[in-house]
């Protein structure tokens, strides 16, 4: 079995959040073969050396689940995005690209966290070039981090006011932009988050049915996308993930 998480931004902030999520990694060992994190699973991290609280805490149960066989994989994303090769060392990661074409019961499946697809955003993309430039991360880094969490914490203030002045289809991804990087990987289902908005979407491109599965946030509603690999052909969107171990 498969799971995948995404948006978990866990932060000191949302502690039961945090629980919740090392509690779900406990019940994954017993049931998964492979877990994939696809970005934001913290609400920010300011470099490798960010030792606030609950990182150390996600760390060990993040490497607590390796160390069982699992296989981790982590996607960066737009929070989240200068998790790099300590963090991969400490957990057991395999840290993802953009986007990556994996198999999900047979299925050329694509996974991404989903910003990308998000091109009707134009002054986000323009941002997005900018911090995801390796000089300007090097930079960045090079900045005590009590530095680099004050700079966060105006940024992301900045963003806040940002989202609230556009438009809902413009945050949302472009279907153009899905269709051709779909076409281009060759892929039938998509598997994304980024937009916190949960569902299967039935696509069909040039007469070929796909599907678009958009993972949810965890701020209240705690949707997570698990594979059961008792149904192959079984793909659910679930809400409550302690609740499939319990049945």
């Amino acid at each position: 079995m498969k799971i995948f998480f995404s948006d978990l931004h866990l932060s000191a902030d949302r502690p039961e959040s945090t629980r919740l999520f090392i509690d779900c990694l406990e019940k994954a060992s017993e049931e998964a073969v492979s877990v994939f994190i696809l970005g934001d699973l913290f609400d920010f991290w300011a470099g490798d050396d960010d030792n606030r609280i609950p990182g150390n805490d996600v760390k060990i149960a993040l490497k607590r689940l390796t160390s069982k066989g699992i296989e981790l994989y982590v996607a960066p994303g737009n929070r989240d995005f200068l998790l790099g090769s300590k963090f991969a060392l400490q957990t057991g990661a395999i840290m993802l690209p953009d986007y990556q074409v994996i198999r999900v019961n047979k299925e050329r499946t694509l996974i991404t966290h989903g910003d990308i697809l998000c091109t009707r955003d134009k002054s986000y993309q323009r941002f997005r070039k900018i911090v995801r430039n390796k000089l300007a991360q090097k930079l960045f880094l090079s900045m005590p981090i009590s530095v680099r969490l004050k700079v966060a914490s105006d940024t992301q203030n900045q963003t806040v006011k940002s989202v609230k002045k556009k438009a809902e289809e413009i945050m949302d991804v472009d279907p153009n932009t899905v269709q051709n990087l779909m076409q281009k990987t060759k892929t039938t289902l998509l598997i994304h988050g980024h937009t916190h908005r949960p569902k299967i979407h039935n696509l069909e491109v040039l007469k070929e049915k796909r599907r678009r599965v958009v993972l949810g946030d965890w701020y209240e509603s705690n949707y997570y996308v698990f594979v059961s690999r008792q149904d192959e052909q079984k793909l659910m969107l679930a809400n409550k993930y302690l609740e499939y171990f319990k049945t």
